[in-house]
Formats: structure tokens, C-alpha cells, sequence
């Protein structure tokens, strides 16, 4: 008898369950735990029945698993990877007796019911980070600043505690889509210290790593961080295809994670957590005592200080702050009367670093005994008229050039009172040679304060004689206070549509015993604000106003206009190109809004 057909000698009422127990089977999803609990265990067969063949089963049976006769005291458990099923009867059942199913519910009830779930592991506390900042502002964009080309290098500050001095140094970064992994590589410095390297693989999200810090290399208070990249193109080779390689710092998932109970009273813990609520984007809290005009000069020179010690991107406003990552309260500075000037620094309850500013007969103290980010510019050299100046004093080392776009600029002031009207001359003698075989359309180009005044073709047959070559252009274009020679080097793909080769070659070389000449003039000056900005790097803002008297008395209209003056103050404190004059004058500016 084919033991297949067994179950059609059963009473109707079998056929019924047999007939839902296949529908449910079949209808549950595929590999699922409904798909598997059922357990077909055939019924012991009447006595006196002949046994099954199994090798008839094979040859008659239906598609789906076959059902295999054991003692009902052993079940057989099916592969998972199909779903039991009984056969279909073909005819009722004379002794009445329905099969015997058995399930994974009715074998082990506790089975059955769902598995209670795992308590979830509490992440991992979100801890403040003191964020980096580029000294240089030019490459900001809001809380990213942006590396570009095939090599560059931009230099940050770094805030650190007086206590718990931090043993790693994180940096997330996300690149152009242009970038060729595994020759594009992200270098950290501390100093001159270099703490680690990054490869550059992530295009769409920032990825974050960490350096381990060595004991001693970060003191409390003010650090320089220098970060550089070498970006390989994936597809192409040449000056134009550089613009497409760029890798940005996200600020502010990279510096010092700190924890907030840590920070004693004191000036550095201030600044760090200042420097942790400038890369959340939150300004800091001002409170202004009885008797204090958040206008007055007084507090202006308060924000020109913070410009000073932290750089740009430090804002201040009045009201309830919003924490940043891990739970840290916003900075609060308190400004008060005082019969000395004096600073003084809390930390209240909920871990809110306060300063207290007293303003004693109008003077104000000195908030930071430390060293910031005005101190580590360079100072600007003033050029005197009909003297050759060595590039070296103006900050410029000789330099050998690998890339196939390259700039640099070199920063240099006139006097206050130098002025050409008339047609006369300067001169530059570069000092430079460079290797033969240059690829066709290779050049260098010298600008004055933006505009080129030569191109100079590098030719095939190279260069490598000592003298240096004359380059004269007109000294009109040069002007009082800053001014900016620079360089741009542009060399095509050899070839333009395949990946540069993996070998740096130093094709160009400017020595620092270039030398530049400006002609004497006149003392005389042209009036207007661009003589007047470039001055000093701290005009004193007045107001940020909506209306004027004649006697020059200010109307402050908003909290909003007050916050601007407050941060229009300290950024221009903080300078933008990353040098500063090296002299002050009392200068003061009123900004008006309209209506």
C-alpha cells in the first residue's frame, strides 16, 4: 500500500484538518517559524498493514517534502528550509480516527511564545569636543573648513584644559567624489610633530578617526594643529583636473573630547569649552550687569579680546543657551561694574564654565594670560622704497614644487603714506629654474594684490642658471598697507586623460634669495576705507545701528544688531588672511543698517 494514500481511509472530519493544515503550510512565509512548526507524524497503522515501500513515496508523492512514517515517539523535525505539508487524501477514512499532527506549540508551549527582547545596550555617552579652527578664515565655511589641490596645508588652533590633558586627537573628513583611494592620504601634526595619518576613502559622509597623542605634546590653553593632504585624481592628470580634489574638516567632530566634570575654574577650561560651543555653531551667553551698556566701548573691546586668544567664529548673545554634544552648558561671560578691573572665573552647579568681567572706571583687564591666535601670525614687513628685500624676510623659504597646481602668496605692507601717481616702476627678481621636458602649455604666473603682471612660459630646454630673472611692472598697482605677491604654477597632464604617475617629481624650484624693489614716492595718501582698514587689525565697532544724529550719537534698535557689533568686533580682531600688521591705531567704525 502506498503510504501516501494512508490517510484516505479516514473519516471526513480528517480530511477537513488535513486540507487547513496544508493551506496554512503553504500560505506561511517562506523559511519562517510558522513555515516549520508543523510536525507531520503519521498515525500508527492498523494492525495487520502491510509496511510501506519508501521507494514508492519518490514516485508518487506530490512536490512538496514527503511526510516520513516514524514511531510516534520520535519525531522527525523538517529541513528548515522547506515548509511541512501533509499530502491531500484521496478518499474519507472508514475508522474514523484523525491523524496524528503534532506542533512545535503542542510539544513545548514555552517554545512558542516570542523570545523576550534583550535589554538594548545604552549607547555610548556623547562627549563635548573642544573643536579645531583654521587660523586662516579664507578657507571657512561655516562649521567646515577646506583643504584643495593635490598637496595643501592649513594650520588650526586647539584648546586644552588645565587638567586631564587628552590622549588622542580626533579629525572626521569627507572628500570629493574625485579622489583616488588609497594614494589620497590625510597627515595630522601637533606642532611639528606629526600624531598620525588618514587615508581618504569616504565621499558622501564624514569619517572620523583618532591619533593617540604622545604625553607632553599639548600643553594647557592655546595649540597649533596642523593638518595636511596629498589627493591623487582618480581619472585625470593635470592643473585644471586639480580644482575637482578637495577633502573637508568637519570642526566640529574634530579636536579633544573632554569630560565637563573635569574642568576646573580657570581660563584655559573656558576657552575649551568657548572652542566646543563654537564648533556645535552656539554663541556664547553674555549677562550684563546694572550700570553696563552691552554697547559701550567697553564690552567691544571684551569681544575684540575673545577675536584675539580664539580667532573667528565666536558669536555672543543674550538669553537661554542650547547645550552642545554631550549635555555641555554655553559659556556665560558676566559683565559687571567694578571698582578695579579684574577677571574671575566658576564653575556653577551644572557644570557651566561663567567668566566675570569687572569694568572698573572704564578700563578693562586683560581676560587671557595666555598666548592665542593673534600672537602665532606672523607679523607683516613693512617694505622701505628703494631697497632690495629678500623674499626670505617677507616669510617665503625656497620651496620645490611636485604638484601640477600650485599657489602661494606672499604678504608684505608699504607705509600709510606711500602713494604713486605717476608711471613708475617695481621690480621683482626671481631667483628660480626648473627641469627640462616640460609638457607644452606648462607656465608660471606672477601676481600683484590679484592680477597677473607676467606669465612666464616654461620652456622645453629647462632652466637652471643663477641668475635671476627681471620681472618689471607697474608700482601703481601696488598700494599702502597689506599688499600680496603671489605665485601660481600650471602644468597640463602627461597624459591629461589617464591618473598622474605615483612619482613625485620636484619639476620647479623658487629660491628665497628672490628679491623685491619698490620706487620711492612722495608721502602722501589717498583718503578712503581701504587705507583705513588696512591700518591696524582692530577697528573699534561702534554700532550696528539703524539711525545717526548730527551730534553722532548711535540708536541701538535689537539684541540682534547689539550681537553683531559683539561679533563683527571680535572677528575683525581675529583677522581673515592669517597675518596681522603689528600696529594699532584708535580707529572706530559705525555700521547702519536701513530701515
Amino acid at each position: 500500500m502506498n503510504p501516501d494514500h494512508s490517510i484516505s481511509r479516514r473519516n471526513p472530519v480528517a480530511l477537513c484538518l488535513a486540507g487547513l493544515l496544508a493551506l496554512l503550510s503553504a500560505t506561511a512565509p517562506f523559511g519562517g517559524a510558522a513555515a516549520q512548526s508543523v510536525i507531520p507524524i503519521p498515525a500508527a497503522a492498523p494492525e495487520g498493514a502491510a509496511e510501506a515501500d519508501p521507494a514508492q513515496a519518490s514516485e508518487t508523492g506530490p512536490a512538496t517534502p514527503a511526510v516520513i512514517p516514524v514511531p510516534a515517539a520520535a519525531a522527525v523535525t523538517p529541513e528548515p528550509a522547506a515548509p511541512a505539508q501533509l499530502p491531500v487524501p484521496e478518499a474519507p477514512n472508514p475508522d474514523g480516527m484523525a491523524p496524528a499532527v503534532a506542533t512545535a506549540a503542542a510539544a513545548a508551549p514555552e517554545a512558542a511564545e516570542p523570545a523576550e527582547p534583550a535589554d538594548p545596550v545604552p549607547p555610548k555617552p556623547l562627549k563635548p569636543v573642544a573643536a579645531l579652527w583654521p587660523l586662516n578664515l579664507n578657507r571657512l565655511d561655516g562649521t567646515m573648513a577646506k583643504l584643495q589641490g593635490e598637496h595643501d596645508s592649513l594650520q588650526f588652533s586647539l584648546f586644552v584644559p588645565e587638567t586631564g590633558t587628552p590622549s588622542e586627537l580626533h579629525i572626521g573628513a569627507v572628500s570629493s567624489a574625485f579622489i583616488k583611494p588609497g594614494r589620497s592620504i590625510l597627515h595630522a601634526y601637533i606642532g611639528d610633530v606629526l600624531v598620525g595619518e588618514m587615508p581618504l576613502e569616504s565621499i558622501t559622509t564624514v569619517e572620523s578617526t583618532s591619533f593617540s597623542v604622545p604625553d607632553g605634546l599639548l600643553k594647557p590653553g592655546f595649540n597649533l594643529v596642523r593638518i595636511e593632504v596629498d589627493l591623487a585624481h582618480r581619472l585625470y592628470c593635470g592643473a585644471v583636473e586639480s580644482y575637482d580634489l578637495w577633502t573637508q574638516i568637519d570642526l566640529g567632530r574634530s579636536g579633544i573630547e573632554f569630560d565637563p566634570a573635569d574642568l576646573p575654574a580657570g581660563a584655559a577650561s573656558f576657552l575649551t569649552a568657548a572652542s566646543a560651543a563654537r564648533g556645535a555653531g552656539r554663541p556664547l551667553l553674555v549677562s550684563a550687569g546694572s550700570g553696563i551698556d552691552p554697547n559701550s566701548d567697553e564690552f567691544r573691546q571684551i569681544a575684540s579680546q575673545f577675536g584675539a586668544v580664539m580667532g573667528g567664529g565666536v558669536g555672543f548673545a543674550t538669553g537661554q543657551g542650547v547645550p552642545v554634544a554631550g549635555g555641555l552648558p554655553v559659556p556665560v561671560v558676566e559683565v559687571a561694574a567694578s571698582t578695579t578691573p579684574e577677571v574671575t572665573y566658576r564653575v556653577a552647579e551644572d557644570g557651566t564654565q561663567i567668566m566675570k568681567v569687572g569694568i572698573g572706571a572704564d578700563a578693562v583687564p586683560t581676560l587671557f594670560d595666555i598666548d592665542g591666535v593673534l600672537a602665532s601670525r606672523p607679523v607683516l614687513t613693512e617694505i622701505p622704497r628703494d631697497v632690495e628685500v629678500p623674499l626670505s624676510r617677507l616669510g617665503f623659504s625656497t620651496v620645490r614644487i611636485t604638484q601640477h597646481l600650485w599657489q602661494e602668496t606672499v604678504p608684505f605692507r608699504l607705509p600709510d603714506d606711500w602713494l604713486i601717481n605717476v608711471k613708475e616702476r617695481a621690480t621683482l627678481f626671481l631667483d628660480f629654474s626648473y627641469l627640462p621636458a616640460m609638457v607644452e602649455g606648462s607656465e608660471l604666473r606672477l601676481q600683484i594684490n590679484g592680477e597677473v603682471v607676467r606669465i612666464i612660459p616654461l620652456e622645453k630646454e629647462g632652466r637652471l642658471g643663477q641668475i635671476p630673472l627681471e620681472v618689471r611692472f607697474d608700482a601703481g598697482r601696488l598700494q599702502s598697507g597689506r599688499n600680496a605677491l603671489s605665485f601660481e604654477l600650471n602644468l597640463p597632464g602627461d597624459p591629461p586623460d589617464e591618473p598622474c604617475l605615483t612619482a613625485s617629481v620636484e619639476r620647479l624650484e623658487i629660491r628665497d634669495t628672490s628679491y623685491l624693489v619698490v620706487p620711492s614716492s612722495p608721502k602722501m595718501h589717498m583718503p578712503g576705507l581701504a587705507r583705513w582698514m588696512s591700518g591696524s587689525d582692530t577697528p573699534l565697532v561702534l554700532a550696528s545701528a539703524t539711525s545717526v544724529d548730527v551730534a553722532g550719537n548711535v540708536s541701538l534698535d535689537s539684541t540682534a544688531d547689539w550681537a553683531f557689533n559683539a561679533g563683527l568686533s571680535a572677528a575683525l580682531q581675529a583677522g581673515v588672511g592669517g597675518e596681522h600688521t603689528g600696529h594699532v591705531e584708535d580707529r572706530r567704525v559705525t555700521v547702519l543698517r536701513p530701515d
